[in-house]
Order: C-alpha cells, then sequence, then structure tokens
C-alpha cells in the first residue's frame, strides 16, 4: 500500500512529465513555424536583391544579402550538408533555403564586381562555390541554372580577364551536291527523250 506521500510525489512525476512533453511540443511547433517564415522570406531577399542590383543600388544590395545570409545561412548549411548532388526534378523547392541563401551570396559577388571591387567579388564567389555547390537558382524563363557553374565563370573572368571559351566545333565536310547536268545538246530535241507527263504538278 502506497503512503500518501508517495502518491502526491508520483503525481507530480507524471504532471511533469506530462509538462515536459507540452514544453517539447510547444518548441517543435515553433521551430517549424520559424522554418516556414525563414523558407518565406528567403525568396523575398532573392528579388528585392536582384532589383536593386539591376538598379545598381549597391549600399542596399548588401543590406539585404547579408541580412539573408546571417538570418538564414544556418539552416542553408544544414541542407547543404545533407545534399551529394543536385536534387531531383521537382524536389528543388525542398532546399528553398539553401538555393536563396546561395543566390544571395551571388547577387553580392555580382555588386561587387560592378563596383570594381575585385578582391571581394572573388572571395564571395568562392564562398559560395565551396558552401553550396549544389544550389541552384529559378529563371523565370522557365528552368533552375547552378550557381556554382555560374560562378566559376566569373571567378575565371575575374582571375584572367577572359571569359570561358566555348568548345571549337568539329570540322564539317560540306559536299556539293549537283542538282542537274546542263548537257552539251543544244537545241534539245525533246521528242526522243519521250512525253512529258504531269507537266506542271
Amino acid at each position: 500500500m502506497m503512503h500518501k506521500s508517495q502518491v502526491t510525489g508520483h503525481r507530480s512525476q507524471v504532471r511533469n512529465r506530462k509538462l515536459g512533453i507540452k514544453v517539447i511540443f510547444i518548441t517543435y511547433c515553433l521551430l517549424l513555424i520559424t522554418c516556414y517564415c525563414f523558407a518565406q522570406d528567403t525568396g523575398e531577399y532573392v528579388n528585392k536583391g536582384w532589383a536593386e542590383l539591376g538598379k545598381r543600388n549597391f549600399d542596399q544590395v548588401y543590406v539585404l544579402t547579408n541580412e539573408c545570409i546571417e538570418g538564414s545561412s544556418q539552416q542553408a548549411d544544414a541542407l547543404a550538408r545533407a545534399v551529394r548532388e543536385f536534387p531531383p526534378k521537382g524536389k528543388e523547392g525542398l532546399y528553398k533555403v539553401m538555393n536563396d541563401v546561395a543566390v544571395c551570396y551571388f547577387i553580392k559577388g555580382e555588386a561587387f564586381m560592378r563596383e570594381g571591387k575585385t578582391e571581394q567579388a572573388k572571395q564571395t564567389f568562392k564562398e559560395v562555390v565551396e558552401k553550396y555547390p549544389f544550389a541552384q537558382a529559378w529563371d523565370p524563363r522557365g528552368w533552375f541554372w547552378s550557381i556554382k557553374e555560374k560562378a566559376e565563370i566569373t571567378l575565371n573572368k575575374l582571375e584572367t580577364g577572359k571569359i570561358e571559351e566555348p568548345e571549337e566545333p568539329e570540322d564539317i565536310v560540306i559536299t556539293k551536291v549537283k542538282l542537274y547536268d546542263p548537257g552539251t545538246e543544244f537545241p534539245v530535241n525533246y521528242i526522243k527523250y519521250g512525253e512529258f507527263r504531269g507537266a506542271g504538278t
């Protein structure tokens, strides 16, 4: 038979356990809400960043891209560690935060480059290549492009002063086909060759 003090202690333990479960549940819900909000916000930073870059408002570009990077890089880094290749088609949205943070690095690098801050631009492009090799950016024309690939092309341009040359096309042998032979007979005696059928069709 349990003493009154034991019953009270048992009830206290049950109550504490329930309270602990509630705290964990609430914390989990808050974390999900926070992640959702970040996922929503990162896209806005990207859109505004591109817009300000187009207007050459470089100070505003740095404010926007830095806010996105500082606020979401922890989540983006965790996603980057989880991938070993480009996400399959249709699953890109699961890595939206990683993609958006990487795009913000790219926009920032472009701003540095356009301002003539070459060393800062190179450092920014190198950072995005190393941290987010499988990040992609959405093109409004309807496809994703590799941020790493574009950043490496820009880096090459900054370091060598040349844009990466496209591959040389293979030599193509052109065969000239003669569609008629003028012949040697003049005037031509068509009667000896038979009659025309279906002329003009």
